[in-house]
């Protein structure tokens, strides 16, 4: 395909779906899997398909955010204020990373107020992300762990 115009059929071929599934993906005229659509997307982008962009875009109505709580320290330290700001600005300017943000301060740093609002935040969320000043480290969690 080197040197010619690549077309919804080459996209087509790649993804193994017909032609009209692209055309349903790229123009909008009817819904198609979630899986089928990504699958389109890639394709195009693979070949870099002049369109990609809107598709790309139309991946992004079809994603289903993942909800991540991030719990910080001291609500009232300018520090903790920034790094949360920072962290909605990043999420907000990278929508291809789907991530829907819930932040989270935990101003009393002991286990039990930590273990409480891991629990509370639990039901509304995918993930959870810790901090450990003590280790240095953030740990991830998720439901199957129990919190």
């Amino acid at each position: 395909m080197a040197g010619s115009r690549i077309t919804m059929i080459d996209v087509a071929k790649n993804a193994g779906v017909s032609v009209a599934t692209v055309d349903r993906v790229l123009n909008r005229r009817a819904p198609v899997r979630q899986a089928t659509a990504q699958r389109i997307l890639k394709a195009a982008q693979e070949l870099q398909y002049y369109a990609s962009p809107l598709l790309r875009s139309h991946i992004q109505t079809l994603r289903i955010p993942v909800r991540c709580a991030i719990l910080l320290q001291r609500r009232t330290t300018a520090f903790y204020q920034a790094l949360a700001s920072a962290l909605r600005q990043k999420a907000h300017a990278r929508p291809e990373i789907g991530a829907d943000l819930i932040i989270e301060f935990v101003d009393a740093v002991n286990s039990t107020a930590v273990a409480d609002r891991i629990r509370n935040v639990s039901p509304q969320v995918d993930a959870h992300i810790p901090s450990d000043r003590r280790s240095g480290r953030t740990r991830r969690t998720n439901r199957s762990s129990g919190f």
